[in-house]
């Protein structure tokens, strides 16, 4: 547990999340690769939720999106893509999804 704490730690509490548009841009890239088979290239869904609508089961704030990434839905399928991808791509793909589908 110490060696995945060290290569894959949480975020500090209350750290502010990169929505530049250089992290939505990197989060994009690593949106189609990883996450396209259930959520779509546009994003409106097919095995997972839509992500474009007003509705968000989890949250849609940037925070919200970011844990949900990171600790995944394994009760409806998804992924804990945190100990997958890290902090900075798990916070990439948060920021890409929170951009361009509706979160709040």
């Amino acid at each position: 547990v110490a060696a995945a704490m060290t290569q894959w730690p949480e975020p500090a509490a209350g750290a502010t999340l990169d929505s530049s548009p250089d992290a939505v841009a990197a989060g994009e890239a690593i949106f189609a690769t990883n996450c396209v088979g259930c959520h779509a290239a546009d994003l409106t869904g097919g095995i997972g939720p839509n992500l474009t609508d007003a509705e968000w089961i989890h949250g849609g704030t940037l925070d919200d999106i970011n844990k949900t990434v990171s600790e995944g839905i394994p009760a409806k399928g998804m992924l804990s893509w945190g100990p997958i991808l890290g902090p900075q791509k798990v916070a990439q793909v948060a920021a890409f999804v929170h951009a361009a589908g509706g979160g709040q």
